[in-house]
């Protein structure tokens, strides 16, 4: 457990400077206002010492359960993380497949109504033309029929 005995090697060595520091600051030979200052700082700095060693406590507790076997944790957890990662490449895999396969369809739809818009344009400039051609030759009917009459009207 040499992990375990680092940890509290650390805890040991922050408790004995905890209490050194908590012993000796009201030791100092200074004026009322630096020693409220300093024990003001000296607090703040506990109180920092003492979330690390709670936090440092907590990890202790962990590696020193019998119930947990961390090595094999870390290694179960290893081989989880790999297995996911697989996944998660098949499935961008899936993804990226998907993406160019509705591409292309997409692509095919565009082109297909494309085709039958430019069917209905040159459909319908047929059709204009057509009506052109209709109302011209309707023109020249109605004037071959009627253009004397016309010509008699407008003075001709």
């Amino acid at each position: 457990m040499g992990y375990a005995s680092y940890l509290e090697d650390i805890i040991n060595r922050f408790n004995g400077e905890i209490s050194f520091v908590q012993e000796n600051i009201e030791k100092l030979n200074i004026d009322n206002q630096t020693r409220k200052q300093l024990v003001k700082q000296s607090e703040s700095l506990l109180a920092l010492c003492k979330n690390t060693l709670n936090e440092v406590n907590t990890v202790l507790d962990l590696v020193t359960d019998p119930e947990v076997d961390i090595s094999r944790e870390y290694e179960r957890l290893k081989k989880e993380v790999r297995h996911k990662n697989i996944i998660i490449y098949n499935m961008k895999s899936k993804i990226e497949s998907l993406s160019i396969e509705h591409k292309d369809n997409i692509e095919k739809l565009i082109r297909n109504y494309e085709s039958k818009i430019i069917a209905l344009k040159n459909n319908h400039r047929k059709d204009i033309a057509n009506a052109k051609r209709e109302a011209t030759d309707y023109a020249q009917k109605m004037f071959i029929e009627y253009g004397d009459e016309f010509r008699e009207e407008l003075g001709y």
